[in-house]
C-alpha cells in the first residue's frame, strides 16, 4: 500500500462531512465492509477499537500482445497458410486487506494471516461453485436469526442467472445449489444484484436487461436444520429505469414490501409493493452519477414510528459522482420525500465502495439513534486506487 494524502478540494466536501484521512492502495478497491461491532460493547459512539474494515480489489491483466497459435502438424496444412492469431486470455487478480483506523492513521495488515494489530483474515476453505469463465458480481447473505439456521446466499453471476446456495453448516464445509442446481431467476444481460426481503419471502434481484425481478421463496424455511422443500415463484417484473439496475435495499418492514432501486441512469426509485398488484413508484430523485450501491447508515428508523413519521439516512455509492449521504422521510400521512444532505466529490474515478461503521448495540437496542452526533464512513474510487475517510455529522446542513 502507497502511503499518500491525497489533494482535495475544499468544495469536494459537504459542509457537515470533515475529512480525516486517505490513501493510495496497490490495487483497485471494488468492495469494502466493516467489521461487525461486539455484541458485549456498551459504547454508543465510536471507538478506535471498532475502527476494523476490510477492502477487497480487483485488478484485470492488461491485456498481452497476441502470440500465434500454434499449428497442427498436419499434412492437409497448407504450407502457405499463415498461424491464426488470437488475444491470450486475460488474468483477474485481487486482494483482501484488513485496516485499521486509529489516530487518524490507517494502518493495515495483508496477505491473509498476518497479524500487526490484533485482528486477522483467516480463509476458512474454497468452492468453485461455477465454471472458471463465470464471473460472480454479486452476493448477498441471507439473514440468519438463530443459531440452528444455515447459512445461504443469493448470488448474481454475469450469465444473467441468479442462484441461491445453502452451506451445510458455519464451517462452510459443503454446499448445495438449491432448485436442483437451476436459477431461481434469470435475467437476458448481467445480473448485477439482488437483495432479500427482510420477511425472507421474496428475493429482488437487478440486471443489465434493465429488469427488476421478484421472487417469491420461504428462506426463512429453507435455512433451518429440517428444511422445507425449496419452491421459487417468478411473482412480478417492474421497469422503471432507463439503464441497467446495479443497487436495490428493501426497506426495514415486516409487513410492507418497499424498496430503493439504483440504476446506470443516475436515478434512485422508490417502490411500494402491495399483495396482488404491481409494484408502485413513490418517489425518485437524480443523483447525477450511476448509482451502484446502497447502504443503511442506521437499519433503525431515526423518527418515532409511533407518531407515524419514518426516517432513515442511506450511503449511496455513485460511480461518477462520488459518495453521497441521503435521508429518505415520510410524513406520517401519504408523502415520501429523498433529499441529498451530504456529498463526497473527491472521487474522480469511479466509486464502487463504501461503508459506514456500524452502530453500537446498546445503541440501537436502547434507542439512542439520536444521541450519535457523527458516523464514521470510508468510500474509495476504482481507476485512481483512492481511499478516503470521513466522518458525517447530521446536525449540520450541507
Amino acid at each position: 500500500m502507497a502511503s499518500s494524502d491525497h489533494i482535495y478540494k475544499a468544495d469536494d466536501y459537504s459542509k457537515n462531512i470533515q475529512r480525516r484521512c486517505s490513501e493510495i492502495l496497490d490495487l483497485p478497491p471494488s468492495c469494502i465492509e466493516f467489521v461487525p461491532r461486539e455484541k458485549s460493547s456498551t459504547t454508543t459512539g465510536p471507538t478506535d477499537s471498532d475502527n476494523y474494515f476490510i477492502v477487497g480489489t480487483y485488478h484485470l491483466q492488461a491485456s498481452a500482445s497476441t502470440e500465434p497459435n500454434e499449428v497442427p502438424n498436419d499434412e492437409d496444412n497448407d504450407d502457405d497458410e499463415e498461424p491464426s492469431s488470437l488475444p491470450m486470455p486475460q488474468e483477474r487478480n485481487g486482494s483482501l486487506n484488513l485496516f485499521n483506523l486509529r489516530d487518524k492513521k490507517l494502518t493495515t495488515s495483508s496477505p491473509v494471516g498476518e497479524n500487526h494489530f490484533g485482528k486477522t483474515i483467516k480463509h476458512m476453505t474454497t468452492h468453485q461453485v461455477f465454471p472458471p469463465d463465470i464471473l460472480v458480481l454479486s452476493i448477498t447473505w441471507v439473514p440468519t436469526t438463530k443459531e440452528s439456521q444455515i447459512p445461504m446466499l443469493v448470488t448474481t453471476i454475469n450469465t444473467g442467472e441468479v442462484h441461491l446456495i445453502k452451506f451445510s453448516n458455519w464451517e462452510f464445509e459443503g454446499y448445495e445449489i438449491l432448485n436442483d442446481e437451476m436459477p431461481i431467476c434469470r435475467h437476458d444481460a448481467e445480473a448485477w444484484i439482488a437483495a432479500v426481503c427482510p420477511s425472507l419471502n421474496h428475493v429482488y434481484t437487478g440486471g443489465d436487461d434493465i429488469q427488476l425481478e421478484i421472487v417469491d421463496a420461504n428462506l426463512k424455511g429453507m435455512n433451518e436444520d429440517t428444511a422445507v422443500e425449496a419452491e421459487f415463484t417468478s411473482s412480478g417484473k417492474v421497469r422503471g429505469h432507463d439503464a441497467g439496475i446495479t443497487a436495490i435495499l428493501p426497506l426495514p418492514f415486516l409487513e410492507n414490501r418497499m424498496f430503493l432501486t439504483g440504476s446506470y441512469d443516475d436515478t434512485i426509485l422508490l417502490y411500494t409493493i402491495s399483495p396482488g398488484r404491481p409494484a408502485r413508484l413513490l418517489n425518485d430523485l437524480k443523483l447525477g452519477g450511476g448509482v451502484w450501491r446502497l447502504k443503511f447508515l442506521e437499519e433503525h428508523s431515526l423518527a418515532k414510528e409511533a407518531e407515524g413519521a419514518l426516517k432513515w439516512r442511506i450511503l449511496a455509492s455513485c460511480m461518477h459522482a462520488g459518495a453521497k449521504i441521503l435521508e429518505l422521510d415520510f410524513d406520517g400521512a401519504q408523502s415520501w420525500k429523498i433529499t441529498e444532505v451530504g456529498y463526497v466529490k473527491e472521487h474522480k474515478s469511479m466509486n464502487y465502495a463504501s461503508d459506514v461503521q456500524p452502530l453500537m448495540p446498546s445503541c440501537i437496542n436502547g434507542g439512542q439513534l439520536d444521541s450519535v452526533k457523527e458516523r464514521l464512513v470510508v468510500s474509495t474510487s476504482f481507476y485512481d486506487k483512492l481511499l478516503v475517510v470521513w466522518t458525517y455529522d447530521p446536525q449540520f446542513s450541507i
